[in-house]
């Protein structure tokens, strides 16, 4: 009870150094108006509440003041005991007894700030935030030091600091890591360079050192999915699995759920890599049950599932694109937007070569799909320089193949050298290059199904050997997987001998 007397004390005393409560009134009216019109124009407010068409200095300060209502309400909100149950949320918690224990040491409430510093100290070791828990032990080695002497007491809060500044700069080294890694990830254009590559491995090595003398919830998820990272990245797709499942047993305990997300996501991605679609459909329907379906986490993660059922389950893929183009969140995303409008475009053509058979309800569900509204609808790629729009060239050819156009697709022969030539040379493009190679080997053959199989079945045996594009940020990743896409080609050119 005494903290709850103190609080109350200390409460009084800083109220009356504040105007806010002298206006609630205004403000309880200023907020309904809120409620009411959800306007962004100050001068609306201001008319309202003070019949005043310009601003005011009187409304500006009521703003001010409202502006700092609602910050200390969310604070509040966010910061209940109910918060302590996520480790994310626990932040919050302990950031504000950490800042109303240091009110308390600055006032000299000292009994009650060193009680809510050992709580902070406590929680902070217990949700692994050591910063709190660094300046929560500074204080009360102090107060045991040469306040209320206990010389146990100060030695052990002495001894904790020391060790909790070794775990920091552990963190901040993995933090470091993490935004150089990023930085190359976010960066590159082609290929990852050697030296990157080099810095990469090597920090990764660092990581994984640090990582085993320390067992923090930072370094251990942040150290597993840079790991898994680098193993994706060399292509080394068994050690990449390994990676993703020695870190699902290590936090196999942690509730957290992005860490688990991130776990899940990377075994389903190297289950792909490794062309176990079965097992990466099991493991990305798990990632894909954590993030907000508003969430660009949740976008990816569909991108994935749609190429898996690329080579599973057609009707699969069918559902899944009618899920995720039915979502009004996609739109506010551009990047996917358009690359789930592109997939769409897929969708269509697949249905067209009879992969994917649809009722009659399904069929009347789908938007009428024509190939010029479809470039329209996706300037970012079609309009791109940098090689982005290898997933347009591709699409309108097929369709002129469906529709047996073959003469167009002869007068595109030059855009597509040329395109080869410009933008498909470095190994992180293999895949694309080897299927535009395909597409000109089929043109050369004269659409003859026979000798098309016979002029690339060695790009064919280089197609199955290479690996697929997952990255979402890469011009080349594959909406419909090149390996599969030939054989649906191959298919047409028989049909239509």
């Amino acid at each position: 009870m005494q903290l709850i007397l103190v609080l109350k004390e200390l409460k009084e005393i800083l109220s009356t150094r504040r105007n806010d409560f002298n206006y609630s009134k205004k403000l309880d009216e200023f907020e309904s108006i809120i409620d009411s019109i959800k306007s962004t124009d100050d001068k609306e407010y201001c008319s309202r509440l003070y019949k005043k068409k310009n601003l005011t200095s009187t409304y500006k300060s009521l703003k001010y003041r409202m502006e700092e209502r609602l910050m200390n309400d969310v604070i509040s909100l966010a910061s209940e005991v109910e918060s302590l149950k996520s480790r994310i949320s626990a932040n919050i918690v302990i950031g504000k007894l950490f800042y109303i224990a240091s009110v308390f040491q600055k006032r000299n409430y000292r009994n009650p700030a060193i009680s809510l510093f050992e709580k902070c100290f406590r929680l902070s070791e217990k949700f692994h935030y050591f910063n709190y828990a660094l300046q929560s032990g500074e204080a009360l080695a102090g107060h045991y030091g040469f306040v209320d002497i206990d010389k146990k007491k100060m030695e052990y809060y002495l001894k904790k600091n020391r060790e909790l500044i070794l775990i920091i700069e552990a963190e901040n080294y993995v933090r470091e890591s993490n935004t150089i890694i990023s930085h190359f990830y976010v960066s590159h254009k082609g290929a990852m360079s050697s030296d990157n590559l080099a810095i990469i491995k090597n920090r990764v090595e660092k990581m994984n050192e640090l990582k085993n003398k320390y067992q923090t919830y930072f370094i251990v998820n942040y150290t597993n999915d840079l790991s898994f990272y680098y193993f994706q990245t060399i292509k080394n797709y068994p050690k990449a699995l390994e990676t993703a499942l020695n870190s699902l047993e290590e936090i196999k305990n942690n509730s957290e759920g992005f860490s688990l997300f991130q776990t899940y996501r990377n075994i389903g991605i190297a289950h792909l890599l490794l062309n176990n679609f079965n097992d990466s459909i099991i493991w990305l329907n798990k990632a894909k049950e954590f993030p907000s379906t508003k969430s660009r986490y949740w976008f990816f993660i569909t991108s994935l599932l749609y190429m898996n059922y690329a080579h599973q389950d057609l009707r699969k893929l069918f559902e899944l694109s009618y899920e995720v183009l039915s979502n009004g969140y996609l739109t506010e995303d551009p990047y996917f937007h358009e690359q789930w409008k592109i997939r769409e475009a897929f969708l269509h053509f697949l249905i067209r070569a009879d992969k994917i058979q649809l009722t009659e309800a399904e069929k009347k569900s789908l938007k009428p799909f024509v190939i010029g509204k479809f470039l329209n609808s996706v300037p970012f790629h079609s309009k791109d320089k940098s090689g982005q729009n290898i997933t347009i060239i591709i699409i309108q050819i097929l369709f002129l193949l469906i529709d047996k156009k073959y003469d167009k697709i002869i007068d595109r022969i030059d855009a597509l050298i040329q395109y080869s030539y410009r933008y498909l040379k470095n190994d992180d493009t293999f895949r694309s290059n080897c299927f535009i190679k395909m597409l000109l080997k089929m043109i050369a053959a004269d659409f003859h199904p026979v000798r098309t199989r016979t002029y690339t079945a060695d790009l064919q045996k280089k197609l199955e050997k290479s690996s697929l594009v997952t990255d979402e940020k890469s011009s080349q990743v594959e909406i419909i997987p090149y390996d599969y896409l030939w054989e649906v080609v191959m298919e047409l050119l028989e049909k239509y001998k």
